[in-house]
């Protein structure tokens, strides 16, 4: 069985644990939803294992996840074949992913808004330790790196970053994006503002 949430607002709850508003080891769709000011120790907003759970059209705003990985999402393990579409993300910290973490799982992002989210370590807006894709999103405003790419092959395509402190930790952008070690990214990427670096 599926669970589905359409138009549901979560906002300032808190947990102890993983997951400040929604602790899933099921299967899971968020439609239109706004999660706002949660916190967990992992996943400020929500946390994810073992199935998947699926986001469209929801927006993400100052969640925190205190002591672990993604802001707002966590994706410890599955495979999420939907992932997260047309999707705002802002002002999410954590220290890793500082809005998405993706430990072990898949979960391709989408058409989605990243801006003004935080990482105290790398990841500003995500963190992906699993093979990824990411498609017509846009990285504005991040700190520290847009993305960090850690295991397995990530593909970028079609998206844009401007103003993030460093885009891609441990790939190599220089006037295109290039494959490196276990990273992919396709090379209809724009990058835009002198912050877009590499280390």
């Amino acid at each position: 069985n599926v669970s589905t949430f359409n138009n549901v607002t979560f906002s300032k709850n808190t947990a102890g644990t993983h997951g400040g508003a929604v602790y899933s080891t099921g299967f899971g769709q968020f439609k239109n939803c706004t999660f706002t000011e949660n916190s967990g120790t992992y996943g400020g907003a929500a946390y994810s294992r073992d199935r998947w759970i699926t986001f469209d059209g929801s927006t993400f705003n100052s969640n925190y996840a205190t002591s672990g990985g993604g802001g707002a999402i966590a994706f410890q393990s599955g495979n999420n074949t939907q992932g997260v579409k047309n999707s705002v993300f802002s002002g999410n910290t954590a220290s890793g992913g500082g809005a998405i973490m993706l430990y072990t799982a898949a979960a391709p992002i989408e058409n989605c808004l990243f801006i003004n989210n935080y990482a105290q370590s790398t990841g500003g807006a995500i963190q992906a330790g699993a093979d990824n894709s990411i498609s017509g999103s846009t990285f504005t405003d991040n700190v520290w790196t847009a993305l960090n790419l850690e295991c397995g092959y990530t593909f970028v395509v079609g998206s844009i970053f401007k103003g993030n402190n460093v885009v891609c930790n441990n790939i190599c952008c220089n006037i295109f994006c290039m494959q490196i070690y276990y990273y992919r990214i396709n090379c209809n990427v724009w990058f835009h503002g002198a912050n877009n670096h590499d280390r």
